[in-house]
This record gives C-alpha cells, sequence and structure tokens, in this order.
C-alpha cells in the first residue's frame, strides 16, 4: 500500500475530553476542539484541519495523538457520562474514556456509525423493537439505493441504527443514514483495499508474527535495524524521551502503511527508540507472559549463581517460539547498546532499570510497585549479564 492510496474513512470537527481517574473519582478534562480523522482502525486528532494536510516528508500531517479502534466500545449520548446532547464516548481497549460531542444530531449518528462498524463494536445500543421504524419509508429509500448498494447491515448494525431514538420525527435521517452505511463497501473489501489494517501497535505479540509469518515482528527488526544504523553511541540512549508527538505520527506511520522506511531522517534516534518502547508497553500481554511472571521471579530470587542460571534456563525454554525469538533478538541488540556504555553511559543497571517495567508485568499485581519494580529490573539486568549462557 501506497501513501498516495490511502485514504480517510471520515473526518471533521468535533469536542474533546478525556474522563481520567483521580484517586478513584472520576473527573473530566476540559472540552476542547479538534479535528479527529477515522483512519484505518485509528482515530488520529490534530489541532485543526490544516493541521491534518499530507506534505512532502509528513504524510500524515502533524497528529497531536492517536486512538486505536481495536477492541474499542462506541456508546450513543452517554448520560452516564455528560448531559451534554449529540455526543458519545468511546471506551478503547486499554480502558480509557474519551467524550466527543458534535454540532448536529446527524453528525453524531455518523460519527456513531462509522466508529461502531470499524471497533466491530456489536453490543446492543439500546432495547428496540422493530414497530419503533416506519419500514415503509425505510423500504422505499432501500429500493433507491438496491442498485448501488454493497451489502445490507446486519441485525446488530440495523438495531443500533433504529433504536437510537423513538422519535418519529428522526426516521427520515435514520432511513437516509441506513442508506449511506448501506453503500459503504463491506469491512472485508475495506481490508483488501487497504484503508482498513490491523494495527502493530497495541497486538498480540502471537497474533501479529502469525499475520506477518514471521517469528520477530517486522517492525521491531526494521526499528533496531534503524537504530544501529543512525549510531548507538548517542548519549542516553533509550533512557532520553523523544518528542511524543513524533513518537505517535511514527505509530501512526506503522500502523497504516507497510512502505514506512525508519531510517528516514524525519525520525530522530530518540523518536525511534521510544517507539520501540511503546511497541512493548502496548501489547495486550507482555513480551514476557503473563503466565511465566512467577516463573521469572521466583528464579531471580534464588541465592546461587548457578540455581538462579538453571532456572533462568528452564523458563526461557518455555516461552513461546515468537516470545523467545523476539526476547533474543532485543537482548542481543540491548547487549550492543550497553557494550557502547563508555559512550552511551547506558551500563547494565541503566538499561534494565529502563526496559524492566516495559518488558514484563502482573496481570493482577500482588505485590507492591516498588517491590514489583525491582524483580522486573533485576530480571531484566540477569538476562544482559547472562545473554551467552541464556540464548546459546
Amino acid at each position: 500500500l501506497h501513501l498516495q492510496a490511502l485514504e480517510s474513512i471520515h473526518e471533521g470537527y468535533l469536542y474533546k475530553t478525556k474522563i481520567v481517574d483521580v484517586s478513584k473519582k472520576k473527573i473530566k478534562k476540559n472540552w476542547t476542539q479538534i479535528y479527529v480523522v477515522l483512519q484505518g482502525s485509528n482515530l488520529v486528532f490534530y489541532k485543526d484541519q490544516k493541521s491534518a494536510a499530507h506534505k512532502q516528508g509528513s504524510p500524515f500531517g502533524k497528529p497531536e495523538g492517536v486512538v486505536s479502534l481495536q477492541g474499542a466500545h462506541v456508546e450513543l449520548n452517554p448520560k452516564e457520562h455528560t448531559s451534554k446532547k449529540n455526543t458519545l464516548s468511546l471506551r478503547v481497549s486499554a480502558g480509557n474514556v474519551y467524550l466527543f460531542q458534535s454540532d448536529s444530531e446527524k453528525e453524531n449518528l455518523e460519527w456513531f456509525m462509522h466508529m461502531k462498524l470499524v471497533a466491530r463494536d456489536v453490543s446492543p445500543q439500546v432495547e428496540t423493537s422493530p414497530r419503533d421504524v416506519d419500514t415503509q419509508e425505510v423500504k422505499k429509500e432501500d429500493k433507491k439505493s438496491e442498485k448501488g448498494m454493497v451489502r445490507s447491515l446486519s441485525a446488530d448494525e440495523y438495531s443500533n441504527l433504529h433504536g437510537i431514538d423513538k422519535n418519529k420525527n428522526l426516521v427520515g435521517i435514520r432511513a437516509k443514514l441506513l442508506n449511506l452505511i448501506s453503500r459503504r463497501p463491506t469491512q472485508e473489501d475495506l481490508y483488501k483495499r487497504g484503508i482498513i489494517k490491523d494495527a502493530v501497535f497495541g497486538s498480540r505479540l502471537q497474533e501479529l508474527c502469525e499475520r506477518e509469518k514471521v517469528n520477530v515482528p517486522n517492525f521491531l527488526q526494521k526499528c533496531i535495524a534503524a537504530v544501529e544504523f543512525k549510531g548507538i553511541t548517542h548519549d542516553g540512549l533509550y533512557r532520553i524521551s523523544g518528542n511524543m508527538a513524533e513518537i505517535q505520527r511514527l505509530r501512526c506511520a506503522v500502523d497504516t502503511d507497510d512502505t514506512y522506511n525508519l531510517r528516514d531522517e524525519q525520525w530522530d534516534i530518540h523518536v525511534l527508540t521510544g517507539a520501540l518502547k511503546l511497541f512493548f508497553r502496548e501489547l495486550k500481554e507482555p513480551v514476557f507472559p503473563f503466565n511465566m511472571y512467577d516463573k521469572f521471579s521466583d528464579a531471580i530470587k534464588k541465592e546461587l549463581k548457578k540455581d538462579k542460571l538453571s532456572a533462568f534456563k528452564s523458563a526461557i525454554s518455555n516461552l513461546p517460539k515468537c516470545n523467545y525469538a523476539t526476547l533474543k533478538e532485543l537482548f542481543l541488540h540491548l547487549c550492543k547498546v550497553v557494550d557502547s556504555s563508555h559512550l552511551n553511559r547506558m551500563q547494565t543497571q541503566n538499561v534494565a532499570i529502563v526496559f524492566g517495567p516495559t518488558l514484563l508485568w502482573q496481570l493482577s499485581p500482588v505485590e507492591g510497585l516498588a517491590v514489583q519494580t525491582v524483580y522486573q529490573s533485576r530480571i531484566v539486568e540477569f538476562i544482559l549479564l547472562e545473554y551467552n549462557e541464556l540464548f546459546k
């Protein structure tokens, strides 16, 4: 897929706020107007329409944030979150909740249906009955569009569309929306055309490797190669944070375009290292699987080095194939970073502190955060020190 062939599914101005959890009390941040583009399976946020314009060397404009719709839940006019009209809520897979407000009810319904279809969210919106809909008017509209129709709506989508409001004055708008959505290509067709893609960030490692038919994700291989090409002697490599907006722009490029070039001059080395860490943090399950966490934490607690080494070898040998190959590739790269510590000042312990919480965490933490962080760092440090023994 080439950039010039990439299309946005829907775009326009919306008011946005995010619900944050402060000491178990949910509060909303201020509402701000932004320009939103639904591109592939991502919702991309821009300051204004001008920032979303494609330019040479900046094919995705200047995004301020990206949210994946994979596994998201969309709700129309969520009364539990706001009393404002023409709103919808978006709960993403990570658990964050965003609220959006449109200028009109029709525009709000369009955004709702577009997000719902891309997210493949088929949970019922409200309980409805077929008698709530003027079926004669719907049939009339359907007949007009029959020639250009690609597919009919599923039962769930039909229920979502016609159960939005029981006010008979909105039946005409519902029918027109039904016509609009019915004319859209099937999701299978959108996948074939490359408009909707399975995301790289926020995926499951095994599913990503199976999809790409590799043992180590393509992005990770390209990112490591690009970092080593640009030089691992940069001071504070992996410790210094890259520009977050640029990291999100890179993430957007990776998720929507197969032809991305990480060696391009536009990608600063700290943006690349930031993206690599973000990739691991956003995995649905860490590269050290949840069911393996206790084995590694028990191994690091052993007193004698030979016992510790034996326990680590046993745990690593039991890793799934793609997890083993990915860790082997990553730690080989990190060992090279440590070997240049006299220039980049990233000794073994420094690298371990950075990557410990990024590579493994508990599904349901039973230890305090401080204790867990210590174990995470010590596990990574031990693997770095004993890499040749553990992965030979």
